[in-house]
């Protein structure tokens, strides 16, 4: 039988990101306005700063892998949030 998951333990992290999607779009706005390009390149400029941070150890650090990971996570919400609840675009 599978294990019963207690969403709860996840508030802490998902109130971090929930923070982080405010936060960013803010200064960055929602990326309706981004090309199919921009969005990906964004995406990507965020997976490879955490895949970054994993190489070299770094957990906790400015550019470590937890900020880094909210940082995927927060990019990734606003990708998917583009391409799932706008129309498709052309670009």
């Amino acid at each position: 039988m599978a294990e019963v998951i207690d969403f709860e333990d996840f508030r802490p992290v998902l109130d971090e990101v929930f923070e982080g999607i405010k936060r960013s779009c803010g200064e960055h706005g929602d990326w309706s306005a981004y090309t199919d390009a921009e969005a990906q390149e964004a995406v990507l400029g965020e997976m490879k700063e955490f895949l970054d941070a994993l190489e070299a150890g770094d957990v906790y650090g400015r550019h470590g892998q937890v900020r880094e990971g909210l940082d995927v996570m927060i990019v990734m919400a606003k990708f998917l949030r583009r391409v799932l609840c706008q129309p498709v675009s052309a670009n």
